[in-house]
């Protein structure tokens, strides 16, 4: 009974004080899974293109004489 009085007697302004941080949890978590993949992509993507790379030892040796 003290619950069903309760949720009645709540306004919509208690609502709204409820759900911001709620809401603002749930951006920051979106943020981090974000910038979690994203930096796993860079992560690969870094890593799929040093190991294409060429490798000169010297620099001044590789050019055509």
């Amino acid at each position: 009974m003290f619950i069903q009085h309760l949720s009645l007697s709540l306004s919509l302004s208690d609502l709204r004080a409820m759900a911001v941080p709620l809401v603002l949890k749930f951006l920051i978590l979106a943020l981090q899974v974000f910038a979690s993949s994203f930096l796993r992509v860079a992560h690969a993507a870094d890593a799929f293109v040093s190991s294409r790379a060429v490798y000169y030892p010297n620099s001044e040796s590789s050019g055509t004489d």
